[in-house]
């Protein structure tokens, strides 16, 4: 029970906090564009500096017999993938539009890996579970870039041209899927200069090379990552909080629900199926796979809001289903605190 407060607690103050600044610099353009650079320093901060060091001496100290945590990529891949194949059916079944279609898929798939998974694990399972959630979230960005965007961008020109979701026709002059395959090459070529994602890969790279020359760790080390995800969390959280637009509800209500379904129920169940299947959970004392099951059962990432906006998709859909899936945490997590035994 404490540890789902204290979770909770993180999750809540950090978007209360980012939604109360942003309400108290409403309407002054001078005092909101200074305060969203000091969280969006916050936020760089803790992308670039507290996050890559956590890593690093996570990875520093990661156990020896954890042989099976090499799948861990794979399944975070796995969530990623059938997150937006069930999206794309959930919005088929709904007989959407692009717009909404797009906005659906990304939402389905893009998953709070980072922010509210890492949190949830160190507080359920400790620093030790660090480094399985950097190795589980390993290509998580590779997948964003590469797939989600491009596929957004698809459904954000079909809008643009007037096209029904599923109409063949509308696909035929090529421009959606040329648009497509710059978008592909633009995002490839981001993702290999971006600051964010090389901070990410060197700390690991780093974690794991100390790790091999068999320095030891200072004893320190734990009760200071200790401390640091949690503030690492609340930060990235307040960025979320302070620009979260909080849009009708009621309007997408089966959406949403269709949404929370897939991310709390079918992602989980597939994922942790095919984990037990590989015998993770024979792996590490079973540590590997409580992360995993825990991983899996996480809602939508802020991400999830960026290519709406980018390609014009529908964003009060995708801000709806984000905002009542990350409320839907106060349901799921004491359910996942009784299934891992924590």
């Amino acid at each position: 029970m404490l540890k789902f407060v204290i979770s909770t607690a993180i999750i809540a103050a950090g978007l209360a906090a980012g939604m109360a600044a942003r309400g108290i610099t409403a309407g002054r353009a001078c005092e909101a564009e200074r305060t969203g650079a000091v969280i969006s320093l916050l936020q760089r901060s803790a992308l670039l500096i507290v996050n890559p060091f956590v890593t690093a001496c996570a990875f520093w100290g990661l156990e020896r017999n954890t042989r099976g945590i090499a799948a861990l990529p794979a399944l975070g891949l796995l969530a990623l993938a059938t997150g937006g194949v069930a999206g794309l059916g959930l919005s088929a079944l709904l007989k959407q539009g692009p717009k909404r279609r797009g906005a659906t898929l990304v939402s389905s798939s893009f998953t709070n890996i980072g922010n509210f998974g890492g949190l949830i694990c160190f507080v359920f399972f400790g620093e030790a579970s660090y480094a399985l959630v950097s190795l589980y979230k390993l290509f998580e960005e590779a997948f964003y870039y590469l797939l989600g965007y491009p596929v957004a961008k698809w459904y954000g020109l079909r809008a643009k041209r007037g096209a029904l979701a599923g109409d063949a026709t509308s696909e035929g002059d090529g421009t959606a899927r040329g648009g497509t395959l710059r978008s592909l090459a633009r995002n490839a070529a981001a993702m290999v200069g971006d600051p964010y994602i090389a901070a990410y890969v060197v700390a690991i790279a780093l974690g794991l090379a100390i790790r091999g020359l068999g320095i030891p760790r200072p004893a320190a080390i734990p009760a200071l990552n200790s401390a640091l995800i949690p503030l690492s969390s609340l930060m990235l959280v307040v960025s979320v909080g302070f620009r979260m637009r909080v849009a009708a509800i009621r309007k997408y209500r089966t959406e949403c629900v269709g949404v929370a379904g897939i991310k709390f129920l079918l992602v989980p169940a597939v994922v942790v199926g095919v984990a037990a299947l590989t015998g993770l959970d024979k792996t590490g004392e079973g540590l590997p796979f409580r992360v995993v099951a825990v991983l899996s059962a996480m809602p939508p990432a802020f991400n999830s809001l960026i290519p709406p906006a980018l390609y014009g998709l529908d964003t009060d859909l995708a801000n709806s289903c984000w905002l009542f899936c990350t409320a839907s945490l106060i349901v799921v997590i004491p359910v996942l605190s009784l299934l891992v035994g924590r």
